[in-house]
């Protein structure tokens, strides 16, 4: 079972067709972590109880505006932060089976710092259907995390 809180302060800012917003959060997030045990022979897996609680705040501005591409209408928008993670950063987990020792597996561990990006455009590719594209992505010190997506929304 887990528990999670949010909160935000943001200002928006209007430039011509540009709007800017800075903006400060704070999250925080607890997970309870209910150990378990297999049952059936030497190969049966027991695991410990393991709570975490991750805080994080995260600083920067989000941005976004409208431009023409010829006749194709198209909305640019992006975010730059910087997020810092308090808590229980690491990942391991102790697991023991059955007649054996315990052993830790150990997962990829929270960055306490990093850079967030978040660009994409969207465009207007027939009446009623926008096309959208998109990059976001983590970069600290020793992990990155990169993703794209892509979608069609289509009115009727």
């Amino acid at each position: 079972m887990g528990r999670s809180i949010f909160g935000e302060l943001a200002y928006r800012l209007e430039h011509g067709a540009a709007s800017f917003e800075p903006f400060a959060g704070i999250a925080h997030i607890r997970l309870d972590g209910e150990g378990g045990a297999e049952t059936g022979g030497t190969a049966a897996l027991a695991v410990e109880d393991r709570d975490a609680e991750q805080t994080f705040s995260t600083v920067g501005v989000r941005a976004q505006g409208g431009l023409e591409l010829g006749q194709v209408a198209a909305e640019l928008h992006g975010t730059v932060a910087w997020r810092h993670a308090f808590g229980d950063l690491d990942r391991l987990s102790t697991h023991t089976s059955a007649g054996g020792e315990s052993f830790g597996i150990l997962g990829v561990a929270l960055e306490e710092d990093a850079l967030v990006l978040d660009v994409g455009m969207s465009v207007q590719a027939a009446p009623g259907a926008i096309f959208s594209l998109s990059y976001n992505g983590q970069h600290g010190s020793n992990t990155t995390d990169h993703g794209l997506r892509a979608g069609i929304h289509i009115a009727f």
